[in-house]
């Protein structure tokens, strides 16, 4: 199914290879029209979740970083996947990749003299000439760069692998510009950059994605029960440590239940795993599961980190990190920068403890058109059944033919419809094929123009999910629109309008099938 919906994506330009015309190079993806639209409102979203209604702030930092910083976070030294390259042709490989695919072996918890061992010992060869290969090596990945005119005084940047160092950078200036209290949450979106040794899987893994990342600074020694209070009955899909040691899947469990048992190690964290799955679900995505990260992969400064993973064609992805990171990056950045980063509340000094659920854009993207899409063969073609709250288009505008004051008539319908929602004018074909072409892409209504239009100033109202229309009039087809939509429902039955009940359009001929 992956395949097909790489090829929809492909012909109708959802993603595009970054410098196509050329000889692209893997990891860099373009958004077409379509997949942009799908983007911003899935970050519309987050930010309605995340940022909106806990009153969080939000910031837009540079993605250029001072090695400084870097080092200080420790990417400059420890930011590195396990490198091996061909003795004769000097094609590199990611080596835990590369014992996955030619052995099925598990190298997530190897280090690099295991995994060499172990290409050692399964013969594994290079790919393009079956040469040797080397023992595994530490390989950063970050791009490095400088700045200044001149050699001698240069300074050298890194463009930043995560946004959430920026956040760190700028938490005291906040603070002290809005309110001086804890907790703070702040809050980006945007670009970050990591030189992966073999990006594949199209947006699954790629060299430049962009995050969706909060961070929660809060005082420890504060009470958070507030936090658990409120989402402690909500019930989660909970992989722990001891299920997977006995090699078991999750399990439903209350969040309240979760912190009880020592699963969960600070009540925020278990309201940051329900807003999560607020966002999953509202993104039309029910299948997925909280994985506790086993110690071995557990950063050292972390109080607990826990993924999101979602099974997709290409098996669990992670897609979202919620990590408890305590004081950690605050400590480094006081360290390296000599500058004091503890804040005064409540009459005490304290450098703040911090909780970070950060959000691959690019995996979510993918995630959520892939659990969307439906393969129909009643109907003769695959459809994407997005929410509509993030399909790309609330509406395509059709006129029935393209003669007879029709098309004049939708683009005025057009023209209205477009300073409150994303609307697409489509006179292209036979009716039935612009149908599809929405269906397609996922877009939840399909609004024709016909020759009724002319005589009582009501349009057909097609529903993406069952093909039902309803006629409706064009001084409330607004309101109609915008409460289908906040509704989350494309079921016209709920909107208590006449429905009529249709075929697909089959014919090929313009307008026939009308």
């Amino acid at each position: 199914m992956h395949e097909k919906l790489f090829n929809m994506m492909a012909r109708r330009a959802v993603i595009i290879p970054t410098s196509e015309i050329y000889n692209p190079i893997a990891g860099f993806y373009d958004y077409g029209p379509v997949g942009l639209l799908i983007k911003r409102k899935i970050v519309d979203m987050w930010r309605e979740i995340f940022i909106k209604e806990d009153g969080f702030l939000e910031i837009d930092g540079s993605t250029l970083l001072p090695e400084i910083a870097l080092k200080a976070s420790g990417h400059v030294d420890h930011f590195n996947d396990p490198l091996t390259e061909c003795r004769k042709c000097h094609r590199r490989y990611r080596a835990d990749h590369l014992l996955e695919e030619a052995k099925k072996i598990d190298a997530s918890h190897m280090t690099n003299e295991q995994m060499t061992a172990a290409i050692r010992e399964n013969g594994i060869k290079c790919s393009v000439c079956a040469g040797e290969l080397d023992e595994v090596k530490p390989f950063n990945m970050m791009f490095k760069t400088s700045v200044g005119a001149v050699d001698g005084s240069s300074i050298t940047l890194y463009l930043r692998p995560e946004t959430a160092q920026n956040i760190f950078m700028d938490f005291n200036k906040l603070f002290n510009t809005h309110g001086a209290k804890l907790p703070l949450g702040i809050g980006q979106v945007g670009r970050s950059y990591r030189n992966e040794i073999s990006p594949r899987q199209g947006l699954i893994r790629v060299r430049e994605f962009e995050q969706m990342e909060v961070e929660f600074f809060f005082d420890p020694s504060e009470d958070d029960s507030q936090y658990l209070e409120q989402v402690k009955d909500i019930v989660v899909p909970l992989q722990t440590r001891e299920q997977q040691r006995r090699k078991e899947n999750f399990d439903f469990v209350s969040l309240g239940s979760a912190y009880e048992n020592g699963d969960i190690p600070v009540r925020t964290v278990a309201y940051f795993m329900a807003k999560e799955q607020k966002l999953l679900n509202a993104l039309g995505i029910m299948n997925f599961r909280f994985r506790h990260l086993m110690e071995d992969e557990t950063p050292h400064y972390s109080g607990g980190n826990f993924d999101v993973e979602i099974p997709t064609k290409f098996g669990w992805v992670e897609v979202i990190s919620l990590a408890y990171r305590t004081n950690y990056d605050l400590a480094r950045h006081k360290e390296f920068s000599g500058k004091n980063l503890e804040v005064t509340f409540n009459n005490k000094k304290v450098l703040a403890h911090v909780v970070e659920p950060s959000i691959g854009l690019g995996r979510l993207f993918w995630c959520a058109l892939e659990h969307a899409y439906v393969e129909d063969k009643e109907r003769g073609w695959d459809w994407l059944n997005l929410p509509p709250r993030i399909a790309p288009y609330d509406a395509y505008i059709l006129p029935l033919m393209k003669k007879d004051n029709l098309p004049e008539k939708a683009k005025e319908v057009y023209a209205q419809l477009l300073t409150m929602f994303d609307v697409y004018y489509d006179a292209s074909g036979s009716i039935g094929r612009r149908y599809a072409k929405a269906d397609e892409i996922g877009v939840p209504y399909c609004v024709t123009i016909d020759y009724q239009t002319l005589e009582d100033e009501t349009v057909t109202v097609r529903f993406r999910n069952d093909g039902k229309q309803a006629r409706i009039p064009l001084d409330i087809l607004a309101s109609e629109l915008m409460r289908f939509k906040y509704n989350g429902t494309v079921e016209g039955a709920k909107s208590g309008l006449p429905l009529i009940q249709v075929q697909q359009p089959k014919d090929e001929e313009e307008g026939k099938s009308q």
